[in-house]
């Protein structure tokens, strides 16, 4: 055994470092660590201001497939990222029938996050706010309905009048989607997903693409989506749609409706 409070130091033991969460005196008994790396972009942004010591582990894994791109601007620092697709239990996430598809498009987010990252005084805006706003107008020009599960304060009565009026209805998470089996509940149930990506994101083209997407794909449910990068890596299909305005949201949508 190690330490008080540190980890029981065997060497065939492996850290997954989810993120750089475990500090490296917590690292360092293990015999292998791998970090993996849930926002592509922005952490590795954050590491180079932060001097976060990403390149002390073994194993370098990111969900972010186009990391290194021509078109990402996100430096890499001589790590070698090995690039893994974001996985879902599809045990857990049963495809539902077309019947049970009676309801909005919908999606789960945080509304503000103050979070901001910065390359060579370019500013990373990773507030959802900002992106769902610029998108105000799609559920009405699509013609259909989208259920946002977001955590505004009740005191926002500006975005909340905003959205309304634009053809959003307005959940709180933690009732619609507090526990797990309340958020498959919310997936299922859902006619598809209509989400916009934080335009850190976006502006990064590191090939980010949401857990959440992945679980109502696996449920049988269409998803349109902003593009991150990650629809250079995935095979263009019916179920699975990418925008990049407001307009190419519109017509995914449509093109969806068309041929539920």
């Amino acid at each position: 055994g190690g330490a008080a409070g540190a980890p029981d130091r065997r060497a065939d033991g492996l850290l997954l470092n989810l993120a750089h969460s475990v500090p490296r005196a917590f690292r360092d008994g293990f015999g292998r660590t791998a970090l993996f790396d849930l926002d592509p972009g922005t952490f590795q942004l954050w590491a180079r201001e932060w001097d976060m010591g990403v390149g002390a582990h073994d194993v370098h894994l990111t969900i972010g497939m186009h990391l290194g791109a021509a078109d990402s601007p996100i430096p890499l620092h001589g790590i070698d990222w090995q690039r893994v697709w974001p996985a879902v239990h599809l045990a857990s996430w049963p495809r539902q029938s077309t019947a049970s598809a009676a309801g909005a498009y919908s999606t789960v987010t945080q509304w503000w996050s103050q979070q901001y990252a910065f390359l060579d005084g370019d500013e990373y805006d990773c507030n959802k706010r900002t992106a769902f706003m610029a998108c105000l107008d799609v559920p009405r020009r699509a013609g259909v309905p989208v259920t946002i599960a977001a955590n505004l304060h009740a005191d926002e009565t500006a975005d909340r009048a905003a959205l309304a009026a634009h053809g959003w209805s307005l959940v709180d998470p933690h009732q619609a989607c507090g526990s797990p089996a309340a958020f498959r509940h919310f997936v299922q149930t859902a006619r598809g997903e209509f989400s916009c990506a934080k335009p850190a994101y976006v502006k990064a083209r590191a090939g980010w693409i949401s857990d959440r997407t992945l679980c109502y794909l696996a449920s049988g449910r269409p998803c349109v989506v902003e593009a991150t990068g990650a629809e250079c890596h995935l095979p263009a299909t019916a179920g699975l749609r990418f925008f990049s305005s407001v307009a190419e949201a519109v017509d995914e949508l449509q093109a969806i409706e068309r041929d539920y």
